[in-house]
Formats: structure tokens, C-alpha cells, sequence
């Protein structure tokens, strides 16, 4: 599927209905994140993740629609029906990328489709050049990087066989990551080759997936939060 076919089968909704937290696509294709929906009268909303303070007012006829751009209908950027939507067969993903922020930033988003109350956050992982998309206990999916932010090349080319697990292309992640300003729509050195093709097994969560058990081997990717591990902003 295209891009531009995946954004015509999203639904065109007023945004003035949309709860906290939604995001949308403005009409200059740019991301935005509900952050005020109607307490006090006010329906806001705010570039995602953007360093500048991009707002818009999503009420027509409200007081903020006089100092501010009003956006009162748009394409609602469905949020995943659960966080299990992350995985694959009840394994998690590995994914590459080519810079740390492309990583970081697909991270934020598949968070930020999750949903509030999914308790999933993004960890950066201090073992491997890897973001990881956790509840803290268990993985759920990862974004390995080849370049960090300051250009210095990652040890994943040395690494990857290391790993066991299939790592796949940016390429074949979500559609929405495309949305993202740092996509790369080109693909890299390919990563994924000779890279044993086996799943992720999760920590041991019985009361949320019985199905998994733990993963115990020094050389495998931590399930669970190691010394070090620390939330990503």
C-alpha cells in the first residue's frame, strides 16, 4: 500500500472531537497532537514533537480560533487497538534505521499510538544502538540505529549476527512512520541478511501474555530493565 493510500483510507473527522492525546494530519502533512479538548472551552492542539511551539485552535467559533490558525477538520491518525499491535506472532520487531533520530522518533510514534493508559514508553537501550518501545518488564519492539546523532557509525554492522533475531528495514515498518520528518524514503546497507531468523521470546507476563516465556542468555537483547536503562525523551 501507498502512502497516499493509506492517508485517503483515513477517516476525516472534526477535530474538535478528538480526546487528549489524538493525533491528526494537519493539511500541510505535519503531525498534530490534541493537547486541550475542551476543558474550559478550549480545543487545542500542538505540532508533535516539534522544537518549536506550532499551535492550532480546533474550534471555529471558540476564543482561541482569534489568535490562532484553526484546523476544525482533518485526517485522525487511528491509534493502535492495543500496544499487543506492536508485536508480530506475539514476538517483538526489530527494525534499522539509519540515524538515531529516525530511530527515536518512529519509537515516539508507535508510543504515542498505544495510548495514554498503555504504559508503554520508548527506553533507550545502553547495551545496543537501540531504542526500545517497553512497559518496563517487557519489549515490544526495537529501533536499531547505524549512525548516532553526531555521525559517529554504530557497532551494529559488527553486532547484528550476535543478535539472532531478524532485524528488518525501516522500509517495511508502518506507514505512519512515513509521516515523520526524519523518514528516509531510501533504502540502506541491508542490515537484515544472514541474521538468524528466529523470534524475540518476551519476559514472562502471565496476566498479559501467557503464551511467552523469558529470555534468560547473556547474549540476547534484555527484556527486562537493565543498570543503566533509561527512558528516552
Amino acid at each position: 500500500m501507498s502512502l497516499a493510500t493509506f492517508l485517503l483510507g483515513l477517516p476525516v473527522v472534526e477535530t474538535r472531537q478528538l480526546p487528549r492525546g489524538a493525533l491528526f494530519i494537519h493539511p500541510d502533512g505535519s503531525l498534530y497532537e490534541v493537547i486541550d479538548s475542551g476543558q474550559g472551552g478550549e480545543h487545542r492542539a500542538r505540532r508533535w514533537r516539534h522544537p518549536q511551539p506550532q499551535e492550532v485552535a480546533l474550534d471555529p467559533d471558540s476564543h482561541l480560533a482569534r489568535r490562532l490558525p484553526v484546523v476544525a477538520r482533518a485526517r485522525h491518525l487511528l491509534p493502535y487497538p492495543s500496544r499487543d499491535a506492536l508485536l508480530e506472532n506475539q514476538a517483538a520487531l526489530l527494525f534499522t534505521f539509519r540515524r538515531e533520530q529516525s530511530a527515536l522518533d518512529a519509537a515516539q510514534l508507535d508510543v504515542a499510538l498505544c495510548g495514554y493508559g498503555s504504559g508503554v514508553y520508548v527506553r533507550k537501550n545502553e547495551r545496543y544502538p537501540c531504542f526500545e518501545a517497553t512497559n518496563g518488564a517487557l519489549v515490544f519492539r526495537q529501533y536499531f540505529f547505524l549512525e548516532t546523532n553526531q555521525g559517529v557509525r554504530t557497532r551494529l554492522p559488527d553486532i547484528k549476527h550476535g543478535l539472532g533475531y531478524p532485524l528488518r528495514s525501516h522500509l517495511d515498518g508502518p506507514l505512519a512512520w512515513r509521516l515523520l520528518p526524519s523518514w528516509e524514503d531510501s533504502p540502506f546497507y541491508d542490515l537484515s541478511q544472514t541474521v538468524a531468523m528466529q523470534p524475540i521470546e518476551l519476559g514472562s507476563a502471565a496476566e498479559t501474555h501467557p503464551n511467552l516465556s523469558s529470555v534468560r542468555d547473556d547474549d540476547t537483547l534484555p527484556s527486562h530493565p537493565e543498570a543503566g536503562d533509561k527512558p528516552a525523551h
